[in-house]
């Protein structure tokens, strides 16, 4: 059990170098909470606890973005947003929408290059 355990964890670690090459910018942030809103959209009134819990984890995000954003502040959003995320119980689910938050920019950078200029 621990060595599963472990290779999950590094696992989660390795995802989380592959994607910290990429910045965690304004749209990254603006993905992942369209991600959210989606998700508690999609919820039954059995899901309230997990629809709070999410709003608990990404209400400070608007304010965050319309104030000024560098670098060192999406670092210090990303790690408030996991911390909370880690507290929820809700690690994988996260971790699964910043990888679809890295694919769409990913591939919406790869066709902004192949379009005709």
């Amino acid at each position: 059990m621990y060595s599963v355990e472990f290779t999950e964890q590094a696992e989660t670690d390795l995802n989380r170098r592959e994607h910290s090459k990429l910045v965690k910018g304004i749209e990254f942030y603006l993905l992942m909470l369209e991600r959210v809103l989606l998700e508690i959209r999609n919820m039954d009134d059995a899901q309230l606890h997990d629809a709070k819990s999410l709003a608990y984890i990404f209400h400070n995000l608007p304010g965050i973005l319309r104030c000024g954003f560098d670098e060192e502040t999406a670092e210090e959003t990303y790690e408030v947003i996991r911390s909370r995320a880690e507290y929820f119980g809700l690690s994988k689910q996260i971790e699964e929408w910043e990888h679809r938050a890295f694919e769409r920019i990913e591939f919406e950078q790869t066709q902004k290059q192949l379009q005709p200029t």
